[in-house]
């Protein structure tokens, strides 16, 4: 039996609702950029989500606003900004930095956008 954290931050069996994987971080050290690492990582990513007995229907995640090559990227992978949260970052300096929610859905359930 698989538990899964839910929408609403609840701890809940993996077969009740809809289920998503989030992606908390995804590095690639900059001299080894630009050699398909990240893609790969994505494309190996999304074929164990497809294989997994647990019902997934998206894949999310949150990026700085101001990081438009990663943005960039995600977009390319098929997500779209779903939301803009103020202050979700809090930055070396102290300061705070805005956040986009990115979506993708898997298995072209796009009606899981909404």
């Amino acid at each position: 039996m698989a538990w899964i954290e839910n929408e609403k931050n609840e701890i809940t069996n993996a077969k009740e609702d809809k289920k998503f994987v989030h992606l908390m971080i995804i590095l690639v050290l900059e001299k080894y950029r630009r050699y398909q690492i990240a893609s790969q990582i994505f494309e190996e990513l999304e074929n164990l989500i497809k294989n997994s007995e647990i019902p997934l229907d998206r894949i999310q995640l949150h990026v700085l606003k101001d990081n438009t090559p990663a943005i960039e990227f995600y977009m390319k992978k098929g997500f779209v900004i779903k939301e803009e949260i103020k202050d979700y970052y809090t930055l070396d300096n102290g300061d705070t930095g805005t956040a986009l929610l990115m979506v993708k859905p898997i298995l072209g359930k796009e009606n899981n956008l909404k």
